[in-house]
Order: C-alpha cells, then structure tokens, then sequence
C-alpha cells in the first residue's frame, strides 16, 4: 500500500473479505484521487474491514429497517399528509458489497466528497439538477376514504434518495450488435457469474433486502373515486374467430399458443398423448373422416401440445433421458400431403416445458432447469448450465438475473419451422415463476420473497426480453411488490407495462396493487393497499381500461381508468357473492365472468357466469347470471379451453363433477361425469348445450366451430361428437 496519504490507488481501496478480494470501482477511484485531504489512519480501507468483522447482515437488516420505520413515523406526524420520495429495490449480496461501500463511505466522509454512491450503476445519477430535485419534490396525497377500502396515493417512484433523474436505457427491439443484453441492464452473463451465484445459495451471506418496505407500510389514502376519463374500448373489442372457424383462446392476439386441438378449417389435428399420436382427419359440414396418423417418436409423458401454421405442424412435449432428467423435445413436420406427413426436423432441450409461443414463423420453446446446487463443480460445465441438442448453452448466451434466490432456469430456444433449424437460445438463472409474451417482448417473472422480514414479504422480479425473427435479447429488468395471478395480470401497451399484483406487508395482511411501469421497467406510478384481506382471482386489461377480480367472501369487481399511466384510479367497483376466475371481453361495454357460485357455508355450489355491463365504469352492474350444477370447469383452470365465437355469439368449455352427486359430506360420489356446455348471451345467458358423457378426461375435451357446426372432440377417448348450431342437433356421434 502506498505510504502517502495524500494519494490513493485502486489497491488502496480493494478490500479482503473471507480470503478473497473485492475491488473499488475505478470511477470512485478516480474521484478520490482527486482529493489533498489527509485520511485518518483510523479510516484507512485497511483498517475498516476489522471494524466491520463482527457486522452481520441482520445487523445491516435491523439498521436499515429502524431508520426507514423511524422515517416514515416521523413523515406522519400531525396532520401533515406524507410526501415521500419512493425508494426502488436494494438487493445485494452483503459479503460483496457492504465491505467496500463501508470502506469507500469512510473515505468519502474523510475526503468531503459530496458525491452519491449507488449500489447499482442505474441507480447513479450525475446530475446535480436531479438530485436537487429529488429533495425538493413532492406528490401530493389527496385525502378521501371509501366505505370499502383506503388506497395508496399514486406516487411517482423514483429512485433512492439523491439518485432521481437518472436516464433508464433506451429499449427499441433487437439492436445491430450481437450482445445478449442492452447496455445498462442488471443482468449479468457467463458462466462465471452463474457459478457465482448457484454456489451461493444457502450462504449465510446472501440476502435480499427490500428498502422499499418503509413506504408500502405508510398509512396512504387517496380518492379512488376520481372523475372518470374517456375510455377507449377499440382495443378491447375480440374477435376469437378466425375466418369460419374457431381458434385457440390466447392471451395477446397475433401470438400463438399451443394446445391438444387445432384446426385450420379444412382439418382437425387431435393430439392424443396416450396414445403418442397426432391423428388429422378431413372435416366438412359436421362429418370427418381419418386422413392419417402422426407418430410422435417421443416418449412424451405429460405436457403435450402442438401447432399448425400452413403446412407445418409441431409437436412439443416432455420426456426423461437415462438419469430421469426432465427433457423438453419437439419436431417439426411438413403436412402439404396430409396423408403422407414427414418429419422435418427436431430438437431438444434441458428442463421441463412451460410454455411455447408461435408468432410469424418461429417458434418459441420455454423449459425450466433445475439445477443442484449442492453437486455443482466449477471445471464441470454440465452440472450447471443447461444444453440444448446435446450442447451447452454458450457462455454469452447464459444470462443472471442479479440477486435472484432461485436456482432454476428459464432456457429459451426460437426455431424456424419453415426448416426446422434453431435460430437463437438462452438460459436465464431466474424468471421462473410466470411468462407473458407481448407482440414483440418476453417478460419473465420471478416471485420472490424478502427474507429478512418476519412476514417474508414478497416481490416479483420482472425481466423484458425482445423478440423478433427469432433473435433474443434482454432489454430491462425491475421489480413490483407482490405476485401476480397469472398472465392476464400483466399486459403491456402504448410503451408502458401495467401489473397488478397481491402482496402481503409486514402485519401478515394480504393487500393488492397496481403498478405502471415504462418499457425500461422503471416505476412511474402505484396504488397500493387495495381490498384489504383479499387476493385476485382474476384480471383483464382492455385498452385503457383494467377490471379485476379480488375475492374473500365476496367478489368485488375493480374498474381502473389507466388511462394516464402517471395518474391511474380506481373508478368503481362491485361487489357480488362467490368469484370471477376468468374474464372475457363480450362485445362494447360488456364482460363476460366465468368463476364459482359459493353457498352460506363458503362452498363451490356450481359454476357461475356472470354477464357485466362495463359501459359506465363508475357504476358496474352484473346485468344476468346463471350458475351451472357442476363444481370444476376447464376453463378456469387453463384459459385456452374456452370455445369463444364471436360470430355466432356462443361460447363454451368442458364442466366436471356434477353438484346432484355430492355426498351429504360434502365429496363428489361420480368423478366420471362430465359435459360440454354452451351458451349465448342475449339480453340475458342462454343455455344452448348441455351434452353429457362418461369420461374421467377432464381438461382433454376441446370444442372448436368451423363453417357452422361444433365439433367436441374427447381428446383420449377418441371420440368426436358434432352438432349443428342452428338448432344442436346431433350431426355425428
């Protein structure tokens, strides 16, 4: 170490911990160069690590959390309302980051620089405007409470104190160059910092620490109730449709989705997994006929599902190889001749399928990888990065998502099916918990929890990944408090992201919150503590619109004008007995709510649809139900089961275990008992199909209408039964 005091190098600031170096950052460096101060020998770099030897982490933990709560108890005083610059995630691994920022912070504080030190590069700002700023601003807080509920002030949330202003990253789709990450993003590559952090997991150091609690615990109220905008409901206008014939029900229109059932109106293609079959048959006014049948050449055991795009039709499942290792595989075949169908090509990949997507020719294949930590080897590659056709995932192509707490990945891969050949492919360590996929982003969510609460609140990490022809690459990372339900609970639109999520505060109380964030997954408003005690159930954003679904005892219906994404409100809502699970755009000003009636007792008394009028959003009514003697419907459990002709106005799904055969405690006698059903609505829901069968099927029964007549096809029975809709009779069973 250099003997004069008045001169400070990079070696100076670089400090040991356990054995192994952590070095400064060169721009801290730089600054401290700068300095003629003398520096304390008592604040040397080489003295702080002996006086920090005896901190741990709860120590760090509890400071940081007495301070926040000694802050905002402060900010209540009085009748002052609370103005609070909202403070973003500071999750950080503590052996490599407390060390030096302590030891960088004591010379700080000897030299007088007054220079902000963020622990992530986003989070700096250099701008000495925005930091001014950031102490002068101030979001008002109007001050209304509901007969329902009390709701979080919308809040602009910034950044930590001093560090405002800061320009996120451009993202505008793939770039020219070949990185797998934009400039700027919190996600690491390589196998190196995959190994790092996969050999951390159970470290006593590693812990994430949510700075941001402090706010979500301020007692916020705002006027829920403002004066509604104009909304746009163009966007929320569906067609299900395609041509003369039914399609798949999918969340972003555009984007494929694969199921056991497609047709593309002259034929049906019936995925039968157990019999490891694709069977086609040729259809035309309610009669078909067996054209061939595709051997899948997969021992595919569960998770089955396929496409048909033109003449190529893909088969995707999962299998085991010879260490019972869970592997997702998928081919690729040329249907032109539909009685002499061949395979292209196919590939496979580490991990269990989650999900596939289908958009302008490529295919998109997510499987999740488990890895074990405990049998790791740095030197030995393949105990913990993922291959594909027997490959590694190269080492540019591994990405990190900083500080997740998960040892699972998400391995992507995008096919041409016009050849068969693999385009790109990724393996991100974290995002494992939900997918959504926008017109042209993949968004990854990971639920994670803050484990140094006693309430073990939790947060969801959110990775945005473009796509276009195939070439992946990661554009932004973020976080929002709280789980989402499912996909429908986030969307993307008009350059910003919107999220609602449910998340549990340090009392152990479940609230709900949405939160708005830009396309660089930076927060721009929220509204918290919604419907205390409660869970969504369901979501659907339509336009500038969002309704939700939140349920305890009853089922409050949330409109939300989101018009503005820096000022959103909750419009109104309704509260009605049991829940909406799913929820389906019918039409101008109406929406469709298929979910569970419940009786006194708190039980599923049938399956309730509800037809809600959305044209006032201030005043929500529930202008006709009708509840269906059955407990289980398809559709709740796997939204793309949902028959939708927007056409003939009719919809339908598969219902299981009818109420008649409840036994007096309360258990279903027939497990066997199913049926299809169909309905209308028109001033009011009109039953149009119940046809009932013997099956212990559920969830591999599929309707799809072409050219007037429904075909309902029980997928492993092999049975097709097809019904002309003018009147429902049976054309062929």
């Amino acid at each position: 170490m250099s003997k004069d005091k008045n001169r400070v190098s990079k070696a100076d600031i670089n400090t040991e911990v356990n054995g192994g170096i952590v070095e400064a950052d060169d721009e801290l460096v730089e600054k401290l160069r700068e300095t003629d101060i003398d520096v304390p020998d008592s604040l040397r770099p080489e003295n702080i690590g002996g006086l920090l030897e005896g901190v741990t982490p709860d120590d760090v933990t509890s400071d940081i959390h007495n301070a926040a709560t000694q802050k905002t108890s402060d900010a209540l005083t009085g009748d002052e309302i609370l103005d609070v610059n909202t403070t973003e995630r500071m999750s950080f691994t503590f052996r490599k980051f407390i060390y030096p920022l302590a030891a960088a912070a004591a010379l700080l504080i000897a030299a007088g620089i007054g220079y902000g030190v963020a622990q992530n590069r986003n989070l700096r700002s250099d701008n000495p405007e925005s930091i001014e700023a950031t102490d002068d601003s101030s979001d008002e807080a109007a001050t209304s409470v509901s007969e329902y509920e009390e709701y979080t002030a919308t809040v602009s949330e910034d950044s930590v104190e001093g560090t405002a202003g800061v320009d996120a990253p451009e993202a505008s789709g793939i770039s020219e160059d070949t990185s797998s990450v934009a400039d700027g993003v919190d996600v690491s590559v390589g196998y190196e910092k995959a190994y790092e952090l996969l050999s951390s997991m159970g470290s006593y150091y590693k812990y994430d620490i949510l700075t941001n609690d402090a706010i979500d615990t301020a007692e916020y109220v705002t006027d829920a109730f403002s004066e509604a905008a104009v909304i746009d409901d163009a966007a929320a206008t569906e067609t299900a449709a395609d041509g003369d014939y039914t399609s798949t029900n999918v969340r972003t229109d555009g984007v494929d989705e694969g199921d056991i059932v497609k047709t593309d109106g002259e034929y049906l293609y019936v995925y039968d997994t157990s019999s490891e079959h694709v069977r086609i048959y040729s259809i035309n006014a309610g009669r078909y006929e067996l054209v061939s049948s595709v051997n899948t050449l997969f021992n595919v055991e569960y998770g089955s599902e396929m496409y048909v795009s033109g003449d190529r039709l893909i088969i995707i499942g999962n299998t085991n190889d010879d260490s019972y290792n869970v592997l997702t595989t998928y081919g690729v075949y040329d249907i032109s001749d539909r009685e002499n169908v061949s395979l292209i090509d196919t590939a496979i990949q580490d991990g269990g399928l989650t999900s596939s997507r289908l958009k302008d020719g490529v295919l998109y294949i997510f499987s999740s990888v488990y890895i074990d930590t405990y049998d790791i080897e740095e030197d030995d590659y393949d105990t913990y990065i993922p291959s594909v056709n027997g490959n590694l995932v190269d080492d540019k192509d591994v990405l990190v998502q900083n500080d997740v707490s998960t040892s699972q990945y998400v391995v992507i891969t995008s096919m041409n099916i016009d050849t068969g050949v693999l385009i790109d492919r990724k393996a991100v360590l974290g995002g494992s918990d939900d997918l959504y996929v926008s017109s042209d982003s993949i968004y990854l969510l990971d639920e994670q929890y803050d484990w140094n609460s006693y309430s073990f609140q939790n947060m969801t990490v959110i990775t945005r990944m473009s796509y276009s022809e195939g070439s992946l690459k990661v554009e932004a990372s973020g976080t929002v408090n709280g789980y989402t339900n499912d996909y429908y609970s986030i969307d993307e639109y008009n350059g910003y992201v919107r999220v609602v999520t449910t998340y549990t505060d340090s009392s152990w109380t479940d609230y709900n919150a949405l939160t708005i964030l830009d396309t660089d997954l930076s927060k721009v408003s929220v509204i918290r503590r919604i419907a205390e005690g409660e869970t969504i159930r369901s979501a659907r954003f339509m336009g500038n619109m969002l309704y939700f679904v939140t349920f305890r005892n009853t089922d409050p219906l949330f409109a939300v004008d989101v018009s503005d994404p820096e000022n959103p409100s909750i419009l109104g809502y309704l509260k009605i007995p049991g829940f909406s699970a799913y929820l389906h755009p019918y039409g101008d000003g109406m929406l469709l709510g298929i979910g569970y009636d419940m009786d006194d007792d708190g039980f599923v008394s049938g399956i309730k649809l509800s037809m809600f009028d959305i044209s006032d959003p201030e005043n929500i009514e529930e202008v006709d139900k009708t509840t269906i003697p059955y407990e289980s419907a398809d559709v709740i459990n796997d939204t793309r089961t949902l028959m939708f002709d927007s056409t003939d106005n009719i919809f339908g799904f598969q219902v299981a275990y009818p109420i008649s055969s409840k036994s007096e405690w309360g258990y279903n006698a027939d497990n066997s008992k199913t049926a299809y059903v169909v309905y209308s609505y028109e001033d009011g829901f009109r039953s149009k199909l119940l046809y009932e069968y013997d099956t212990n099927n559920f969830m591999s029964v599929r309707g799809v209408v072409v050219d007037g007549y429904l075909y309902v096809i029980s997928v492993n029975d092999d049975e097709i039964v097809t019904f002309d809709i003018s009147d429902y009779s049976v054309v062929t069973e």
